[in-house]
């Protein structure tokens, strides 16, 4: 069987959304809608409750801190 998965959406105490979609990584900010590309090549995404933000490029995982 097949699971399909193409948007990851975590909002992060720094007040910007991190969003992981077709294997770019990107901040909005919700309020403005301005955007940044973070990095592509990456799959899924997720969070800790320190706000640390993980995510993987084939089988490495890395992991991004946010500036507060």
């Amino acid at each position: 069987s097949h699971i399909w998965r193409n948007a990851f959406m975590k909002v992060h105490p720094d007040g910007n959304v991190y969003v992981c979609v077709q294997r770019k990584l990107y901040k909005v900010n919700p309020t403005t809608l301005d955007f940044e590309n973070l990095g592509e090549g990456f799959d899924l995404l997720t969070m800790d409750d320190e706000g640390t933000l993980y995510f993987k490029n084939s089988l490495n995982l890395y992991k991004y801190t946010p500036a507060k």
